[in-house]
């Protein structure tokens, strides 16, 4: 039957559509009055109609089913999880944000379907057209997902390799379950089993761990309270999320009463929520049962009478370690030294071997096997072997273990004895110790006494040979006197040894002290050098001192033992040097990052001499080694050079250290600690030629012996006191006063010493100086110097004393001295001491100057120019008749303006302590070489400048700023006349 047709579907040809506002369209959203069904609009025929509806329906129907499985299947897996639903469901299926998009879409289309077919009776067309917007908006979505989503989904691995892996894995994964010895289980939330090892499945009496998957506790045929109980201890593992472990459990089933020893944990997923536990149990029934019967059996031993009782108190009260154990060998009663000993209480051993209890790592297995093998055989065992405490602590004991028998001659018990070897060990090895400590001793003695044998017997000789030689009075006055220059020459050498040895001791005991100061390095190394050239000259070597970079007018450091540091380097150096030269290389070690503050002072010594052995590099710094026996022999010496200098370094704040090769010479690196140099001037030039100091080989003629001590002018008619207690110092210190002319009383202690000097001063004859010993008995020469001092006595007091350490030149003038003069008193010391003291004495105190004098002033003439000074020359008498001294006394006057330009540069930055060390040492060089016209004033200049530098006052400064410009001048004559 044909349907009529709908008019309104044939509109007026160029009527306009109706408009409708967006409210008016969404409050009609479902009004169909205003449209005609849609078996009206058109020419439908009652089949295609019914064919439209039946497959909308239809396809609405499929539409509906499949994204509706899809999110039943999510919703299923994603139940199987744990988490926030969106935690689940990632867990379920992979993308399901994209999943839901896609099944939104379906749904989408599929009420589409279901809207076409409800219109051919009900035309709500604006519903239709709104879902099938949403409709397109969300299949747009999904496709974006999709696109987006197209890389990853390209790079999930292949499915059939992740079955190979997964496959591989869990064979692995059962391997080392089924190969563990204990039971293990794993279950789900509902406690069903979803795994087990084959332990586990033969203790349930399963063929197979598969056999047990999907059951429960109950299914298994577990009885019901245990049951029960493991599903309450699954619920509160899982609740808690806490491990439960070590937890017993008697079960009884077919197999009879079994004693489990169980423990659980939480089973988590990836993302760490708990999905199920993991258990694990083993069976202990033979250990508990082994375990009462211990204990019944040690009821039993303590239950025995009164003779057990007394061999228990026994071996309680023994101070060993005492185990009973039984013929199995399994322990029932330790006492309490065990406990002490091992840390284990009985019930930690009970039942058990003490063996697999108290041995580890370093215990011998021969010895264990040899114990076993006793044992077996019924013997008894006396073995020192390794045992370990409960803490993991190894100690050595010895055990010795006898077995009881009975009347029938069964063994019925062992009984053990454990002592501690801790402490006999430890004694024996501080014995050994001390063995080897005593023998390194004896071999140290041996070679000391070895060496000291040389070298103090070979100058003994030369003394003593050559004093009898003089005795006998039959030597011409040649022979004599070269008689005396080898005694005086072998007494030079064991007074260095001796200072070495000194100076070892010291440092060996630590009571070497240090006196950090600001000091001038480059003045102390050139004095070095000149004290060596003429060793360097007897053996045509060339010695030569220069700076590898900008040398620092100061250092904080102690000077003298940086002096007794580098002579040591440079003397060792001229040593071993037979051709060729020795190189004394300067310069300054920035510290770590640049720091002025952490800078090093470096002095490298090259020598060109044999050159040490590698191995014999570390041994050439132990005490009385050398690197070779030959080499004592042919060169001598202590071998206490080095170990000393490389003492001093380290107590410097540096370090010493070698580096040689056979035929190629060696360099000696030392580095002492500078202080901050932050702001300290340079010396001008000093990273070229200036600041060096150079002495090449010398001429081909035989050195020169030293020239006999010149007699001061200024001694002859002085009135002396000698007070000395030794009568030999007292006969050599008359013999070359008398000589000088000098006319002197003694005194033979410090008593008579004091009564002598103040009866001449009231008898109006007092004496200009008085030489006094400071070791004397009745009174020393401290309180004699206190004395004189407090009774107004005001003359130089000039201490004579053997003590040459640090401090005791201080403690002299501390108790009232005048000056200092060490033992062994050497004439021309005495005579240079004795002169400069009464110099300075009779010397008046200069006027101060009315203006600042200054080296540099020029008065103007003529032509323009600065006018020549006119200044007489002066020069050195002892240079007049002898090459190598004029050599000499040349290059000190080189060196003079260089030395002046320190002093000076001191004076400018207010250094005087500086301005007293420099001027010093230039006073001690300048009389060395004859230059006696530096003494007085160098004497002046560095007691002004010691004045000064306590002293806030303007005229001391400026008589130190006189004296210095006098000492200028002076060194512009001394200039002119070496010329």
């Amino acid at each position: 039957m044909a349907l009529p047709e709908c008019p309104g579907c044939v509109p007026a040809a160029g009527a306009p559509l109706r408009t409708e506002t967006a409210g008016a369209f969404f409050a009609n959203l479902f009004d169909a009055s205003d449209f005609p069904a849609r078996w009206y609009c058109g020419s439908w025929t009652e089949p295609l109609g019914w064919l439209h509806i039946v497959s909308d329906l239809g396809i609405w129907f499929a539409y509906m089913a499949i994204p509706l499985g899809l999110l039943a299947l999510m919703w299923r897996r994603s139940c199987q999880a744990t988490g926030t639903l969106g935690q689940r469901w990632r867990h379920a299926i992979p993308f399901p944000g994209l999943m839901v998009a896609f099944a939104t879409f379906v749904l989408l289309c599929g009420f589409g379907h279901l809207v076409e077919a409800i219109i051919f009776w009900h035309p709500m067309y604006r519903f239709a057209g709104v879902l099938k917007a949403v409709t397109a908006v969300v299949s747009l979505g999904t496709a974006v997902g999709v696109l987006r989503a197209a890389p990853r989904l390209l790079a999930l691995p292949d499915l059939e390799e992740l079955s190979v892996e997964l496959r591989r894995d869990r064979a692995l994964m059962r391997a080392v379950i089924d190969a563990s010895p204990h039971a293990l289980f794993w279950k789900d939330e509902q406690g069903r089993y979803l795994g087990c090892n084959a332990t586990f499945a033969e203790f349930t009496s399963r063929s197979t761990p598969d056999a047990v998957i999907d059951l429960t506790d109950f299914e298994l045929g577990v009885p019901l309270e245990n049951a029960h109980q493991s599903r309450r201890d699954d619920r509160l593992v899982m609740a808690t999320g806490q491990p439960m472990l070590d937890v017993e459990q008697t079960i009884r089933d077919g197999a009879g009463r079994r004693e489990l020893l169980t423990s659980k944990v939480p089973l988590r997923d990836g993302d760490g929520a708990v999905r199920g536990v993991v258990g694990v149990f083993a069976d202990v029934t033979e250990d508990r049962r082994a375990q009462r019967e211990r204990q019944e059996y040690h009821v039993k031993l303590a239950q025995s009478g009164v003779e057990n009782r007394r061999l228990g108190l026994v071996a309680k009260a023994t101070r060993h370690s005492v185990i009973i154990a039984d013929r199995q060998g399994l322990a029932v009663w330790v006492n309490d030294a065990f406990t002490r000993l091992t840390g284990y209480q009985l019930e930690d051993v009970l039942g058990r071997k003490p063996g697999s209890v108290l041995q580890g790592p370093d215990t011998d297995p021969a010895t264990t096997r040899r114990i076993r093998e006793r044992l077996r055989r019924g013997e008894g065992v006396s073995e020192e072997l390794v045992n370990y405490s409960k803490d993991g602590t190894a100690y050595p004991i010895r055990l010795e273990i006898e077995p009881v028998r009975d009347e029938a001659g069964t063994i019925t018990d062992f009984v053990a004895i454990q002592t501690d070897l801790r402490v006999q060990k430890a004694y024996e090895a501080e014995l050994t110790a001390a063995k080897e400590a005593a023998e390194a001793s004896n071999r140290s003695k041996s070679a000391f006494l070895a060496h000291m044998s040389h070298e103090i017997r070979t100058p003994l000789n030369g003394i003593l040979g050559f004093a009898d030689l003089l005795r006998a009075g039959d030597a011409e006055p040649r022979q004599a006197t070269e008689y005396l220059d080898t005694i005086r020459s072998s007494g030079d050498h064991l007074l260095g040894l001796i200072n070495d040895i000194l100076d070892l001791s010291k440092i060996e005991a630590g009571r070497v002290e240090f006196d950090i100061r600001p000091c001038d390095p480059h003045a102390i190394l050139c004095d070095v050098v000149s004290l060596l050239r003429v060793r360097a000259r007897q053996k045509w070597i060339g010695l030569e001192l220069r700076w590898t970079g900008p040398a620092p007018e100061t250092i904080r450091t102690d000077a003298g033992r940086f002096r007794q540091l580098v002579t040591n380097l440079v003397a060792n150096a001229v040593k071993f040097t037979e051709t060729g030269a020795v190189r004394v290389l300067a310069r300054v070690v920035p510290g770590p990052e640049g720091r002025p503050a952490d800078s090093l002072l470096e002095v490298a010594v090259h020598d060109s001499g044999e050159g040490i052995p590698a191995d014999k590099l570390d041994t050439i710094f132990e005490p009385f080694s050398q690197a070779d026996a030959s080499v004592t022999r042919r060169h001598g010496g202590t071998g206490l050079g080095l170990p000393i200098a490389r003492a001093l370094a380290e107590g410097l704040g540096g370090s010493l250290t070698a580096t040689s090769a056979l035929g190629q010479g060696s360099v000696f690196v030392a580095r002492v600690a500078t202080g901050d140099l932050t702001d300290v001037p340079t010396y001008e030039g000093s990273d070229g030629d200036s600041i060096r100091s150079h002495a090449g080989p010398p001429r081909a003629t035989a050195a020169p012996p030293a020239p006999a001590a010149a007699v001061p002018g200024n001694l002859r008619g002085r009135r002396v006191l000698v007070v000395e207690d030794g009568e030999v110092n007292r006969r050599l210190i008359r013999v070359v006063l008398e000589r000088a002319g000098v006319a002197l009383d003694e005194a033979a202690d410090g008593r008579e010493g004091v009564d002598a000097a103040v009866a001449a001063a009231a008898a109006g004859s007092p004496y200009e100086v008085v030489l006094m010993d400071m070791q004397m008995p009745v009174l020393d020469g401290y309180g004699a110097a206190r004395e004189l001092r407090a009774c107004g006595f005001a003359v130089p007091v000039i201490a004579l004393t053997a003590h040459a350490m640090d401090g005791d030149r201080e403690k002299c003038l501390a108790a009232g001295c005048t000056d200092y003069l060490p033992k062994p008193i050497r004439p021309d010391a005495l005579l240079s001491k004795l002169s400069a003291v009464l110099t300075a004495a009779d010397a008046p105190p200069p006027a101060a100057p009315t203006a600042p004098p200054t080296s540099d002033r020029l008065e103007p003439h003529s032509s323009g120019q600065p006018a020549e000074p006119d200044l007489d020359p002066v020069r050195c008498e002892l240079a007049e008749e002898d090459d190598d001294l004029r050599e000499l006394a040349m290059e000190f006057v080189a060196e003079l303006p260089g030395r002046l330009s320190g002093v000076r540069a001191a004076r400018a930055r207010g250094d005087l302590a500086a301005v007293a060390a420099e001027v010093h040492t230039l006073k001690g060089a300048g009389g060395t070489l004859g230059y006696a016209c530096l003494t007085q004033p160098a004497g002046a200049l560095e007691a002004a400048a010691t004045a000064a530098a306590g002293s806030t006052g303007s005229a001391a400064l400026g008589r130190v700023d006189a004296l210095l410009a006098e000492l200028e001048s002076l060194a512009t004559r001394i200039g002119r006349g070496a010329n």
